[in-house]
């Protein structure tokens, strides 16, 4: 969670220990790392850049911008080069072929000889772009994007909770009651350390799990995409394919013209889901949602399986999402760019309005310090 999050920052950064972290969580990453193991997606190949994380995007960038304008002008050079190649490959089989009268000795004999140094001339420039080292040219992976519409609720939109009391049946652990009104449109941010039961309030808000007393009241005519409830459930034996148009009724064309649209080669709707990473079944589940036009997202920790590439698809894709979103995450810049509208904490079963979530951050720094220097 954020405050035990930010207690390990700088725990870390007191410390004389060497760490290897494997992380998404971009902001802890520039704080704290002074070098990048960066794995190739396509060669599978290491790479080792000194710096924080910013560091590495921004050498990277740069990188790809030079080997760009590198190849370009190779690629210029090489078409010049073989122009001329050509031009005197012509001139020399003219040259050889040429006939000419008895009396013309001499002007064969110079068009032969002329001919031979056009022909050397261009076997001499064709050795030298195959002696040429070629600048790669760049691969770009296709830019990922998440498209997701949300259907115009008929009536009303609003979430309402009307003295929800709910946890397990199997447990003591309970969370409420709660009394809470979440008008439609809203972008509500959830934050709470481990285990005080945000997830168990997004499954009782989502229907996974019935209130033990109190009602939820959300329109029959919204739809609820619940990115952690349908990560658990996806059926892994089946394929891309039937599994979207058995969800959504479409067909196997157009499930091939919406997984493009979410990073996936036409090759891969064959693939049983199982042969996937999470990072992939997150990504079929917006595919999902997209076609669905959910208008509810319920996002418990969704960039706990996402890479970072797709991070940036999802802060985009809420940017510009017109629909409900109620947010669980511990990402600090994902939660500093969501732009949320209500900011609440769960804490001892009660969730309480806070002023922002800035405030909130600022607050667990403080605490995080205070814990370091009660350590030391």
């Amino acid at each position: 969670d954020i405050p035990t999050l930010i207690w390990l920052e700088n725990f870390l950064k007191q410390s004389k220990i060497t760490s290897i972290i494997v992380s998404h969580d971009r902001l802890f990453l520039d704080e704290i790392v002074d070098k990048i193991f960066a794995i190739n997606w396509q060669t599978r190949t290491l790479r080792i850049i000194k710096g924080k994380y910013s560091d590495y995007l921004m050498q990277v960038e740069k990188e790809q911008k030079q080997q760009e304008k590198d190849y370009e002008i190779q690629q210029e050079e090489v078409k010049r080069l073989v122009k001329i190649a050509r031009a005197k490959r012509i001139e020399g089989e003219s040259g050889s072929h040429f006939r000419g009268s008895d009396n013309d000795k001499s002007l064969r004999g110079f068009k032969r000889e002329r001919a031979a140094k056009s022909g050397n001339t261009a076997k001499v420039i064709e050795k030298r772009i195959e002696r040429m080292k070629l600048v790669e040219k760049p691969i770009e992976r296709d830019a990922f994007r998440i498209h997701i519409r949300p259907l115009k609720q008929e009536g009303s939109g609003d979430i309402i909770l009307e003295r929800v009391v709910a946890g397990y049946s199997d447990s003591d652990f309970r969370i409420g009651p709660i009394s809470i009104t979440i008008p439609y449109g809203s972008r509500v941010t959830i934050l709470g350390l481990n285990g005080a039961g945000k997830s168990t309030l997004l499954k009782t808000i989502g229907g996974e799990l019935k209130p033990f007393t109190g009602k939820v009241r959300i329109n029959s005519a919204l739809t609820i995409g619940n990115l952690m409830q349908e990560h658990d459930n996806l059926p892994r034996q089946e394929s891309l394919k039937n599994f979207l148009v058995k969800r959504v009724n479409i067909t196997a064309q157009e499930v091939y013209a919406l997984v493009v649209k979410f990073g996936f080669k036409a090759a891969e709707i064959d693939k049983k889901i199982s042969s996937f990473s999470p990072g992939a079944r997150s990504r079929i589940l917006f595919a999902l949602f997209s076609a669905l036009s959910v208008n509810i997202l319920l996002l418990d920790e969704p960039t706990n399986h996402l890479d970072l590439e797709a991070f940036d698809a999802l802060e985009e894709a809420m940017a510009h999402y017109g629909g409900t979103i109620l947010l669980i995450s511990h990402d600090q810049h994902f939660l500093q760019n969501f732009r949320s509208t209500d900011t609440y904490i769960l804490s001892n079963g009660k969730l309480v309005r806070q002023q922002s979530f800035e405030l909130y951050l600022a607050k667990a720094k403080l605490k995080a310090k205070h814990l370091i220097k009660m350590l030391h």
